[in-house]
């Protein structure tokens, strides 16, 4: 989910998977907030709001989850806004980096998959800002490139702190 201004630039608001859903915000009947697109071969559903709303009033745990899903989301947003207001480019990378790490026995890593542009665009920056940051942490030590992809080392997961690597 991204947003995106008149000039193409973007700004990432969140990665769904498999099984997540997307346009609940239109449960009030205003336009859309947020854009999507799939990075891979994807099939959708298409629930038109009637038989969702019917849903939602005849299955309280739906409801329930729906609810948990726009909190996730509004905590995620407030996160993204945070960071945006109140740190220092170099942090938001090592935040993006982070929040793209999976642990994969004793280390972090950041998949091949993800794009220099992602995640400049979840950092609120330009791409070439974002390699010029990886470029300035691989040569410090803090992350090395391997066949698995970027691996973020203990020293720079530790920097991302609680809002970083899961």
């Amino acid at each position: 989910m991204y947003l995106s201004d008149e000039d193409g630039r973007e700004i990432a608001l969140d990665l769904l998977g498999p099984g997540q859903i997307f346009g609940e915000m239109s449960l009030d009947g205003q336009p859309r907030s947020a854009s999507v697109m799939t990075r891979e071969h994807s099939r959708l559903v298409i629930v038109q709001k009637d038989a969702f709303t019917r849903h939602l009033a005849t299955h309280p745990a739906a409801s329930l989850e729906l609810l948990l899903t726009v909190i996730r989301r509004a905590r995620n947003l407030t996160g993204i806004a945070g960071s945006l207001a109140l740190m220092d480019v170099y942090r938001r990378i090592v935040r993006a980096l982070s929040l793209y790490a999976q642990r994969e026995n004793d280390r972090w890593v950041v998949s091949d998959r993800i794009t220099q542009q992602e995640i400049a665009s979840r950092a609120g920056t330009t791409r070439e800002m974002a390699a010029r940051m990886i470029s300035h942490m691989r040569s410090r030590g803090l992350l090395s490139r391997e066949k698995d992809g970027l691996i973020l080392h203990d020293t720079l997961v530790e920097f991302a702190g609680a809002g970083g690597a899961r």
